[in-house]
């Protein structure tokens, strides 16, 4: 998950958790967030939230005009942390003053990435990527939920699940306005087909909890039927 999308996803729920009554000293505690940014989410509103985020983009790209310096130092000094890169800037370029840690943390991660210059003693995380499907083969389907504003300035939650089909990435979304069902999943499956205009040979699935009926052993019940007329795998 990227760093905007994770704190959307805390930024969420700080609203939802400060919704259900809880205080500032539980969710700081529920979502391991420092007390101070749960105060200053509470006090945004999601187009606030909006541009707090953009000024961090900001704030990053500016310091990619100083990516040679960072590489440079890291390669004379391969064990060096975040904090002493920081030092290091802020004594050559006073102008990156009010920079701050995380920041500077998040771009020396990105230039270690990059040039691979690991730290000694650590090793970096292999991905290979997967063979490519046939068309038609494969669908992921995920379930999720966001706090959406509606027109009259009101927050509401959707829960929705998402279907892609793993080769043409084309995706399907149905959302409702109460936690998902194994009705609500059927019907979201049934949409996905028809939109899909044919139906995958097989579908994975992140969060099986929705369809599984009982589970003994590794052997698993399902709660799904769906009938969808006039399609075929």
């Amino acid at each position: 998950m990227g760093s905007q999308l994770k704190r959307l996803t805390m930024y969420n729920e700080v609203k939802n958790l400060f919704e259900k009554g809880l205080r500032i000293s539980q969710i700081s505690r529920s979502t391991g967030l420092d007390r101070k940014t749960v105060r200053k989410y509470l006090r945004m509103n999601d187009l606030e939230f909006q541009g707090h985020l953009s000024s961090i983009a900001c704030r990053r790209r500016k310091l990619e005009d100083y990516e040679e310096f960072v590489r440079g130092r890291i390669r004379q000094c391969p064990d060096c942390s975040a904090a002493q890169v920081e030092d290091w800037l802020k004594e050559q370029y006073p102008e990156l003053d009010d920079i701050s840690i995380r920041t500077v943390y998040s771009f020396v991660q990105q230039v270690r990435h990059k040039y691979n210059l690991v730290k000694p003693g650590k090793t970096w995380r292999q991905y290979h990527p997967v063979e490519q499907l046939p068309y038609g083969k494969q669908a992921q389907v995920d379930f999720g939920e966001a706090w959406m504003q509606t027109i009259d300035d009101k927050r509401i939650k959707v829960y929705f699940m998402v279907t892609i089909l793993s080769r043409s990435r084309q995706k399907s979304v149905l959302c409702c306005l109460q936690p998902v069902t194994a009705r609500f999943a059927v019907e979201a499956h049934e949409h996905a087909f028809q939109s899909f205009r044919g139906i995958p040979d097989t579908v994975v699935y992140d969060q099986d909890s929705v369809l599984v009926r009982q589970e003994n052993h590794g052997a698993i019940r399902v709660i799904f039927k769906c009938c969808v007329s006039g399609l075929s795998p």
